[in-house]
């Protein structure tokens, strides 16, 4: 692979996991003096595996398959359900 290569896709899975993760914390810490930014960025890095946790049960108890769609569906319903309640408690 090319260095941009490397590059692009390492900076593509960093925001695959960031992203979710960063809009739970905004859900969980809304208020702007909660938590500094070095903090809200490793708690982003933590709860961006939300996603991963959610499809593993799911196919644990229900037996969905783990798959592109399902994976993009899970990081879209976290995502989106931060920002939700984020937008709802702010």
């Amino acid at each position: 692979m090319e260095a941009f290569q490397i590059i692009w896709v390492s900076a593509f899975l960093v925001l695959l996991v960031f992203v979710p993760g960063l809009a739970v914390t905004l859900a969980l810490f809304p208020k702007k003096r909660g938590l500094t930014w070095s903090e809200r960025l490793g708690l982003s890095l933590i709860f961006g595996l939300a996603p991963q946790l959610l499809l593993y049960f799911l196919t644990k108890n229900l037996g969905m398959p783990i798959n592109t769609l399902t994976s993009s569906l899970a990081i879209a319903f976290v995502t989106l359900a931060g920002i939700a309640v984020w937008k709802k408690r702010r």
